[in-house]
């Protein structure tokens, strides 16, 4: 990034007490704030209690610890500090002595097993130079935050978001913001998140909105298959399944093993073409949230349908090229037999497959499968997300980004952040993008954000059953009218849970 200024920021006085942190460019920052007390010893697998209080002012001009994860897995050095006081929050704010900002509170992905509030790609002092107060969280990750114990409280994740939604109720206006005008916006995992809290009742009052980018929770465990899941790990541990006997294991094993049952990890190039797309088509989300009928009452998308979040508007949409190239790289020479039949194999008869190759001109057999696999995993779930709420009263409006740039992964999963955070310079984007990404999509994707935070408007009509208006990010970007009708007809009316 270029060069910037900094100084020493104000200081502002939380719940927990004062904290000071950096000037940068003239957007205040406040990094590993706590929102909860240190997720260790017997507090490890229980619901997150409040931060200690402390005296005097407390330097919040660094980033803070990640919660425990595989080792490797930051994409940048800064997210892989090691550390206890992980579940704390960073705050950017043009304006810590003004009032009534607008806030947008950012829920990282990573698979709900990797990842941190440090990510370069989605740091939000460019938005909040633009009027926006954001906030980005950490939480429990993996095991830590999802696996089922038998004595342990479920879905502690969910909790900690719950914890640092109701920390941002309490002390954001302190920071210039309106706590009455908060969104949660996140990607992938965070996106999964984000809807999760939408069809909570009992989260209605801490968010207005919420943005949900290429994650839709759709494939969720059952309880009951949690709890295999979990009994499984424990055995390969040769411990309890309970806290006592995960908190035993050092990490360096435990995340060995959580690695090895992860549904995708035996996936290597040499598979069969059939077996590799058909593990894809059917991952399930074995370590993340769970419906357990009391942190988790129901699944999303079925409290979505049933009219949770009818009051919140959503702004939702993915990539056109999320995980196509997962085929193109690990089958790419398979012929059109061998494609017809992977696709059969998930159930699509003879006329939706004719349908769907149709459709893709001509690609390919491994990028036809590879589009497939965006379409199940991502496109169709969107449209779904969207579909549940044709009859809410709040707005639903759907995106899409069409650019692609000149690189083999295209318009790939996690390609729109640095879009709509305006983090196009950040370290890793030129490589992916192929270059510079163009600066017109940057501004085009950064104020659609930024005006739906602000106004629940990001520049284009509301989605509905008639026309289905969707913004395609491009160059120009413009509004298209049901331009997912092919991935509805082929992938069926409900393809939240296979």
């Amino acid at each position: 990034m270029p060069a910037s200024t900094a100084s020493t920021s104000a200081t502002v006085h939380t719940t927990s007490g004062a904290v000071r942190g950096v000037v940068i460019d003239g957007v205040h920052t406040f990094r590993a704030v706590p929102y909860a007390a240190p997720p260790v010893g017997p507090l490890r697998f229980a619901a997150p209690q409040p931060p200690e209080r402390w005296d005097g002012v407390r330097d919040a001009s660094a980033f803070g610890p990640t919660c425990p994860q595989p080792p490797g897995s930051g994409l940048y050095p800064q997210t892989t500090i090691a550390g206890d006081e992980c579940l704390h929050l960073n705050v950017h704010t043009p304006s810590p002595g003004g009032s009534g900002l607008p806030v947008l509170v950012w829920i990282h992905g990573g698979g709900m097993a990797l990842g941190c509030n440090a990510d370069a790609w989605t740091q939000g002092e460019r938005l909040a130079a633009r009027g926006v107060v954001v906030v980005a969280i950490n939480y429990r990750l993996g095991v830590d935050g999802f696996l089922s114990l038998r004595d342990a409280v479920p879905n502690r994740g969910v909790l900690d978001w719950n914890a640092a939604l109701m920390w941002v109720h309490d002390n954001i206006a302190a920071f210039g913001g309106d706590p009455g005008k908060v969104t949660v916006g996140g990607q992938s995992a965070g996106s999964f998140a984000c809807l999760t809290l939408l069809a909570d009742q009992r989260t209605s009052g801490l968010f207005r909105r919420a943005v949900a980018m290429s994650g839709i929770p759709f494939n969720l465990s059952t309880q009951a298959e949690a709890d295999i899941q979990a009994e499984e790990l424990a055995a390969r541990l040769g411990v309890e399944r309970t806290a006592d006997g995960l908190a035993s294991v050092p990490y360096d094993r435990l995340f060995e093993v959580q690695l090895e049952l992860a549904p995708l990890a035996g996936i290597v190039p040499t598979d069969p073409a059939l077996k590799v797309f058909a593990d894809m088509a059917r991952w399930n989300l074995w370590l993340g949230p769970v419906p357990d009928g009391e942190v988790m009452p129901v699944e999303p998308l079925t409290g979505i349908a049933a009219g949770a979040g009818a009051a919140q508007e959503l702004l939702v949409g993915s990539t056109v090229n999320e995980m196509d190239s997962l085929m193109e790289i690990l089958a790419g020479g398979i012929d059109r037999a061998t494609a017809v039949a992977a696709l059969a194999g998930i159930g699509l008869d003879a006329p939706a497959i004719d349908r769907w190759f149709e459709a893709r001109g001509d690609c390919p057999p491994a990028e036809v499968l590879g589009a497939a696999l965006t379409a199940i995993n991502i496109t169709r779930p969107v449209q779904t997300a969207a579909e549940a709420r044709f009859a809410a009263p709040a707005a639903t409006f759907v995106y899409e980004v069409a650019w692609q740039p000149p690189t083999p992964l295209r318009a790939v999963h996690a390609i729109d952040l640095p879009y709509m955070f305006d983090t196009t310079d950040a370290d890793g984007v030129a490589l992916m993008a192929g270059g510079e990404p163009p600066p017109s999509l940057t501004k085009d994707m950064s104020s659609a954000l930024v005006g739906f935070v602000t106004d629940g408007d990001p520049g284009w009509p509301r989605y509905n059953e008639v026309d289905r208006a969707t913004m395609s990010f491009d160059l120009p970007s413009t509004v298209r009218h049901d331009p997912g009708r092919v991935v509805r007809e082929v992938f069926g009316p409900n393809n939240h849970r296979r």
